[in-house]
């Protein structure tokens, strides 16, 4: 028996990545995970995950969306009853000096990491009313919030933001027995994360990889499972009087003065969601 059994779970951005690794976690503990995503690779990853056995649906969804957002909510209200569990992790993660970026690039930063929150939020809240219980879970990050690099202005303005959002839905929506929490992952081990490496450096990327680890007490990078299992501690009833809080897992990282040092041009921020 699984700590999530009867639990219903929507993951945005769940295609690949971190988005992938919490929805195979929740579904390993027993939820019903719909894993939406704007990228039709959603579906791939979603038969991947049925191939294990896990109850799992996939659901082309841009967060950007309301109306597209409400509607997807309203379906997997009509199949499954209820929606107990929202783990807003759909991100993008620009990156560029401040006098650099288009209007463009900033707008789609802000809508999909801030807005796109909201926007999913808003759709499950009634509810979660409805039925006194939900389990709110914002991806975060460590940039922004605990550190940052040159370059990632916006996207750690985005990151904050979705702190405030956390901390004060989480004293709006607490008498309805809903929990809002933030987790702040550091690097880890993505597609995003690997294609980063390879575009912006001219070393190997296992040699970058190296160097990185050094800066990390724990000597390596994270894993999206290592994501994905405390998001379901978070989803759990073993959290049941954690709310408006966050979990930094980066094994360290953010620990050391003098580790960013070590991270040769700015790699704090690569590889997170």
């Amino acid at each position: 028996m699984g700590k999530l059994d009867g639990r219903v779970a929507i993951v945005t951005g769940a295609a690949i990545g971190i988005g992938e690794g919490i929805a195979s976690s929740l579904a390993k503990h027993g939820a019903k995970v719909v894993l939406s995503d704007r990228n039709k690779e959603v579906f791939e990853t979603t038969r991947r995950l049925e191939r294990k056995g896990y109850n799992v649906v996939g659901k082309l969804m841009d967060v950007t969306n309301f109306d597209q957002v409400t509607s997807v909510s309203k379906e997997i209200v009509h199949d499954f009853c209820r929606i107990d569990i929202l783990v807003n992790n759909a991100g993008i993660g620009t990156v560029g000096l401040i006098e650099r970026l288009t209007e463009e690039d900033i707008t789609k930063t802000l809508e999909v990491n801030v807005k796109g929150v909201i926007n999913c939020t808003r759709a499950v809240i009634q509810n979660m009313k409805a039925n006194l219980y939900g389990k709110i879970i914002n991806i975060s990050s460590v940039t922004g919030v605990l550190v940052s690099d040159p370059g990632f202005s916006v996207y750690g303005a985005s990151k904050g933001a979705i702190m405030g959002f956390s901390k004060s839905l989480a004293v709006e929506v607490g008498k309805y027995g809903i929990t809002v929490n933030a987790i702040l992952p550091g690097v880890i081990d993505t597609p995003m994360f690997n294609q980063g490496i390879k575009t912006s450096f001219s070393k190997p990327p296992l040699d970058v990889v190296k160097s990185l680890d050094k800066g990390i007490p724990l000597n390596r990078i994270g894993t999206t499972d290592e994501i994905g299992e405390v998001v379901s501690f978070l989803a759990s009833e073993e959290s049941r009087y954690i709310t408006g809080t966050s979990i930094t897992v980066d094994g360290g990282s953010t620990l050391s003065e003098c580790a960013g040092l070590l991270l040769e041009g700015g790699l704090a921020g690569l590889g997170k969601n």
